[in-house]
C-alpha cells in the first residue's frame, strides 16, 4: 500500500522530513504529524472560543449592573453621562481600527446594586468615541469593553 504522504517522505528539504526526522524508521509517522496538527488547531480554537465566552461574560455583567437609577459619580467636561449609561447598558459597542486611546480617566458608577468602576479613555482619531476598560477582571493586559460614541455636550 502507498502511502498519500509519501512524496513528501522522500522530499529531502520538505518541512516535513524535519519534523518527522525522530520517527524516521517509523512507518506512520505521517499520521504521528496530523495528530500534532490536529490537537495544535484545536487547543487554538479553543482558547480562541473561550476569550470570547469570557469577554462577552464581562460585558453582559457590566450592562447588567447598570441600571435606570444608576449615575455617574464625576462629571468630566464634554462628556454626556447618560449618552455614556445607555451606551454601556444597551452593549452599543463601535469598532475602529489604526486608532489609539490617549489618557485614562476614572469613572465611578453608583446604584442600588452597588458601584462599577470603570475606565475611560478619549480615541485619539474620533473625539466623540471613548474606549471603556474594565479593570475589575484581568483576563487579558487590556481589558477592553469595547468602544463607544457619546456626542459632545455643547
Amino acid at each position: 500500500t502507498r502511502c498519500i504522504l509519501t512524496p513528501l517522505i522522500r522530499w529531502p528539504n520538505s518541512p516535513y522530513h524535519y519534523i518527522t526526522i525522530p520517527f524516521y524508521k517509523w512507518k506512520k509517522r505521517g499520521i504521528v504529524v496530523i495528530v500534532c496538527f490536529c490537537i495544535a488547531a484545536f487547543s487554538f480554537l479553543s482558547l480562541l472560543v473561550l476569550e470570547y465566552l469570557l469577554e462577552n461574560q464581562i460585558t453582559n455583567e457590566v450592562s447588567e449592573l447598570i441600571s435606570e437609577d444608576s449615575f455617574v459619580v464625576e462629571n468630566y467636561e464634554d462628556f454626556d453621562n447618560e449618552l455614556f449609561l445607555k451606551a454601556l447598558k444597551n452593549k452599543r459597542f463601535v469598532y475602529t481600527h489604526r486608532t489609539r486611546p490617549l489618557e485614562k480617566m476614572s469613572i465611578h458608577i453608583v446604584n442600588h446594586q452597588g458601584e462599577v468602576k470603570l475606565q475611560v479613555a478619549q480615541d485619539s482619531k474620533y473625539p466623540h468615541l471613548y474606549w471603556v476598560y474594565y479593570p475589575k477582571y484581568r483576563y487579558s493586559s487590556v481589558n477592553e469593553l469595547g468602544k463607544v460614541r457619546i456626542n459632545k455636550v455643547e
